[in-house]
């Protein structure tokens, strides 16, 4: 619909690559950075996965609000 990724509640905007979010999923830095919620953190890991990358994954400004998130309040907003 036109909107930007951050308008949509992304804090990441992840190019539609098999290869880019299988790299993604399992990178340990990347994922020892989100798991702490440290925004820093989260842009250095990307910065260094980003550069073996073709088509970067792109943090949005949602990041702030996603990081300072509780998982309660992340999972009332999951529609199954």
């Amino acid at each position: 619909d036109g909107s930007l990724p951050e308008e949509d509640g992304y804090a990441l905007d992840i190019p539609k690559s098999v290869k880019v979010v299988s790299g993604l999923i399992t990178d340990e830095d990347v994922l020892h950075a989100l798991k702490e919620r440290d925004e820093q953190k989260i842009q250095a890991a990307l910065k260094r996965f980003n550069q073996d990358q073709k088509e970067p994954i792109l943090i949005t400004p949602y990041i702030e609000v996603a990081v300072g998130m509780k998982w309660n309040e992340v999972a009332v907003g999951i529609q199954w």
